[in-house]
């Protein structure tokens, strides 16, 4: 008798073990996951090249491209960033910082160039002059650009960034960031085009609506300075009721992830809530006696 007491007791203890380990697992579950890349790169010599980069992170996307013949020398390193950090089990709530930063310095002058792939064949001359632009900014419009075209002489040294934040602290607030930024220092013989578009906030309930603030055109010799930045920022806070009826958000505004989802109420949600909004009756249910 005392063994089978007490084999209950350490059977009832492993239990109570097991629903403490459970529980804390639920409340202080974490999880973080990332994605980081860097390539950094050094070329020189004489002919024909033609470079193409396009890093596309969730909303933002950064663009290079590169082309010409002739005499060619370029330092450039890239870095891509992206990390979320998720704070419940059902990876409701979460944080993501997610940048690209592009440093590229270039020297180029313009020659005709001859293309010998081997053996007696010749391509050429290749008559190319230099064409250069870089592109950053999000999907919903905000975009900084800097393009030199027929450039028979082209050096550019130019640090380009664009990153974003976003905050999921509970389903009633959230908070998101935005920024790009340019710093370019270059002399050149051709042309040049430096644009800005940047989102106006107060015609859309979105991040906004794209308008043209910056719109510069360049042609002959010249050597440019310039710094370019655009910044916005965004948060949302909504009331939300104690318990959770259809009629008043609730049920509705939840994630589909909840609503359908493994952990969800699935499409029959009757037995939950009470989908039915509340009228004040005319009188009393019950009336009070006097």
């Amino acid at each position: 008798m005392r063994i089978q007491r007490s084999l209950a007791c350490v059977l009832l203890a492993l239990l109570l073990m097991d629903l403490a380990l459970s529980e804390e697992a639920f409340v202080g579950n974490k999880t973080a996951s990332g994605l980081k890349f860097y390539t950094q790169q050094s070329i020189s010599g004489n002919g024909f090249m033609s470079a193409y980069r396009c890093f596309n992170n969730d909303s933002l996307i950064l663009k290079s491209h590169i082309s010409g013949s002739g005499a060619y020398s370029s330092d450039s390193n890239i870095l891509d960033e992206d990390i979320v950090l998720s704070n419940m089990i059902y990876e409701d709530y979460s944080s993501s910082k997610r940048s690209v930063n592009f440093n590229d310095n270039v020297s180029a002058a313009y020659f005709p160039t001859t293309v010998s792939p081997g053996g007696s064949a010749r391509f050429g001359p290749i008559k190319s002059t230099w064409s250069d632009s870089t592109q950053a900014g999000n999907h919903g419009g905000a975009v900084m650009k800097v393009a030199f075209g027929d450039a028979r002489s082209l050096v550019k040294h130019m640090a380009t960034e664009v990153s974003g934040l976003l905050s999921i602290d509970t389903i009633e607030r959230s908070t998101g960031s935005f920024v790009a930024s340019m710093e370019l220092n270059s002399a050149f013989n051709g042309t040049a085009q430096l644009s800005a578009t940047v989102l106006d906030q107060s015609q859309s309930e979105d991040w906004g609506t794209p308008e043209t603030a910056m719109d510069e055109y360049y042609r002959g010799t010249f050597s440019l300075t310039k710094k370019m930045k655009i910044s916005q920022k965004r948060s949302r806070s909504t009331e939300m009721d104690d318990w959770m009826p259809c009629c008043i958000d609730g049920y509705k505004s939840m994630a589909t992830y909840y609503q359908r989802g493994t952990y969800g109420f699935g499409p029959d949600v009757k037995g939950v809530f009470d989908c039915t909004c509340f009228k004040t009756p005319a009188s009393a249910e019950l009336q009070r006696a006097y």
